[in-house]
């Protein structure tokens, strides 16, 4: 389920990345990649193989996308993307940022994003900083993190000794779900009740629940007192990761 969700977040904002570069760039700036059938593949292949789409090639939302542009420009999807104000059109070039792409936002560790940017106004070559572009100027690639990593982009343009910088960043979280579970005595009479807590973090949800009773509280923080404990009862915290994961802490309190 994870992974489903995961593939499904990274495809809808593929489709943002790839409306973004048709609603706003002009045909100077990307046409030569997207007349090629070999460029856009050396682009999108990766990025459907991540998706393990297998055959259905993400070209066909390229092709798409045009039909789609008045709803884009009319959408918060264009909010994604940063457009600047009018320029002339002869000084228009090197102007514009990049764009960057980095889905999914936070990963767990040794779990893989991908990576897509272009480059934009004529660019001539690229540098990434904690990726390689190999200089090219519209491209995917896929990245493993160890710690929350920001990655750039730099869209270089030359025009005869002058030469202008252009960048976007995109940061992505490593998330490292951890639940901390405490009972206040792991020992207690029969009939006694014990105060437990609870506190989880980089985690969308959890529940508290008991293996001696249907008692059960809610939240990714707890304090809480439980019910009569009667015989050797074992308290399990299971939690939602930021990722989608499922995560269980235990604590058991006894019975004198």
């Amino acid at each position: 389920m994870n992974r489903l969700h995961t593939n499904l977040k990274t495809l809808a904002l593929l489709l943002v990345f790839i409306l973004g570069i048709t609603v706003f760039e002009r045909a100077e700036t990307i046409g030569a990649f997207l007349e090629s059938d070999q460029a856009t593949a050396a682009v999108l292949n990766p990025v459907s193989d991540f998706l393990q789409l297998g055959n259905r090639r993400l070209e066909d939302a390229a092709n798409s996308a045009s039909r789609a542009e008045d709803f884009y420009k009319d959408s918060a999807l264009s909010a994604l993307f940063v457009t600047p104000a009018p320029q002339n059109k002869d000084s228009r070039l090197g102007n514009r940022q990049p764009i960057l792409v980095c889905v999914p936002d936070v990963v767990e560790e040794e779990e893989e994003m991908i990576i897509l940017w272009a480059c934009r106004d004529g660019a001539t070559e690229s540098a990434g900083t904690n990726f390689k572009t190999q200089k090219e100027l519209l491209g995917s690639t896929r990245a493993r993190i160890d710690s929350d990593t920001t990655f750039t982009v730099e869209c270089i343009t030359k025009n005869g000794e002058t030469e202008t910088i252009t960048q976007a960043s995109c940061a992505i979280d490593l998330s490292d779900p951890v639940i901390y579970l405490e009972a206040q005595n792991d020992r207690v009479s029969r009939g006694d009740t014990v105060r437990i807590t609870w506190k989880a973090e980089d985690a969308r949800s959890c529940t508290l629940t008991s293996n001696a009773s249907d008692f059960q509280r809610d939240g990714v923080v707890g304090d809480v007192f439980s019910h009569p404990i009667i015989d050797p009862t074992t308290f399990t915290v299971t939690c939602e990761s930021v990722t989608g994961n499922s995560i269980t802490e235990q604590v058991q309190v006894l019975v004198n």
